[in-house]
């Protein structure tokens, strides 16, 4: 199923969460169907951003959640998925690094997920086949997380998550993200991650069923990593991705040094947009920056070493967004994801667009309102992958 994921409104108590949903899910199935979107043929696909206000909110009241699971039945539409990444305030304010906080050696980002657990459990239909959980991949690299500790509450997530197998028949499954400076962020690191936690379970079965990856294709572009090659290492070694996110990456090929000038407009104070900077002419490596200015610093202190550089910053614009050269975008992840799961039929994770930079994008980036935006990034997948227009 593909399901567009909520985290592009600034929202953060249960209350607000609801009633963005309820202004803008009418207008987002008109937009649909003014598109005539093969995604009419199913319920809309809600990718639910919860916060940990917001979860509390709704689990401690069986009335607003049955007045939720109403209103998705009234709708025709569905949550299939919970991107449970950001615990706390998200938009216009300075996330940054605080988008790790609290990581995976905490009881508050266990308590939290715990809670997303029985929310998808409860929302979601008795049919449905795949359920799924995002989150963030352990911690950031900046913390020096003690890996124990985060491993420890993994394990006990999953017994959680083997409960609510047994208690409603219903397979959840928890999505680690790598991001750039991650714990983990690239194809290797994440096999060793996983290797490890395995290896200290006490209950490695559980582990295989209920934890995998969550892929999204803007984060392994920045990394410059082949989705056809990240699919077969994965799969060689049995790491299981249980969901996909599209959304580009923002990149600059550079012919002279003043081309990075066309970066500025996009430095902003909220999210950290790591760059990755490589240079395919020579064998020097690349270099990975916490942030957009950091690279920008790095480049106007070595101008020498700019040309023919390639510039990748982990700034989501929207699918179908061709920026103003020398700025491109970086689809060719996206059509050769798609293109993966069209030769690969029984490989089926969930699907979800996922561009949340919409009120921070510079003006000619954003050139459309915001509900339209998200019409346009759902149809352009679903023209291409129909069969996931499906309830599976």
């Amino acid at each position: 199923m593909l399901s567009f994921c909520t985290n592009i409104y600034p929202v953060e108590t249960w209350d607000e969460t609801l009633a963005q949903l309820r202004n803008s899910l009418p207008d987002l199935r008109r937009e649909l169907e003014l598109m005539r979107s093969p995604l009419l043929a199913s319920p809309i696909g809600i990718g639910l951003r919860v916060s940990a206000q917001a979860a509390q909110e709704l689990s401690n009241s069986p009335k607003r959640i049955h007045a939720f699971r109403q209103w998705l039945d009234d709708e025709y539409a569905m949550v299939q998925t919970i991107n449970g990444f950001p615990y706390g305030s998200f938009h216009e304010t300075r996330v940054k690094e605080r988008v790790f906080q609290p990581d995976w050696t905490t009881g508050e980002r266990f308590e939290y997920t715990r809670l997303l657990i029985n929310l998808l459990a409860t929302l979601s239909p008795q049919q449905s086949t795949s359920l799924s959980i995002s989150t963030l991949p352990g911690s950031h690299q900046y913390f020096h997380a003690n890996e124990e500790r985060m491993l420890a509450r993994l394990d006990a997530l999953c017994g959680i998550m083997d409960h609510v197998a047994q208690e409603t028949g219903k397979i959840i499954t928890l999505g680690l993200e790598p991001e750039p400076m991650g714990y983990f962020d690239d194809t290797v690191s994440s096999v060793h991650f996983f290797q490890a936690f395995l290896n200290r379970s006490r209950r490695p079965d559980f582990v295989r069923r209920h934890i995998g990856i969550t892929y999204d294709t803007c984060h392994f572009a920045v990394m410059g990593e082949s989705p056809d090659w990240t699919m077969s290492f994965w799969e060689q070694n049995d790491l299981p991705i249980f969901k996909i996110q599209f959304s580009n990456a923002l990149e600059l090929r550079v012919a002279t040094p003043a081309d990075i000038d066309t970066l500025i407009p996009f430095i902003e104070p909220v999210y950290f947009h790591q760059t990755c900077v490589s240079f395919p002419q020579t064998q020097r490596p690349a270099l990975l920056f916490a942030d957009l200015p950091d690279a920008i610093d790095w480049g106007r202190q070595h101008p020498s070493l700019l040309p023919h550089s390639i510039w990748r910053v982990h700034f989501h614009i929207p699918l179908y967004t061709q920026p103003e050269p020398p700025l491109a975008n970086t689809n060719p992840w996206n059509v050769r994801i798609i293109d993966y799961l069209s030769r690969t039929p029984s490989f089926r994770p969930i699907l979800e667009v996922e561009t949340y930079t919409w009120n921070v994008l510079p003006p000619g980036i954003r050139d459309d309102e915001v509900t339209r935006q998200i019409a346009r990034e759902l149809n352009s997948i679903a023209t291409q992958l129909p069969e996931y227009c499906l309830i599976p």
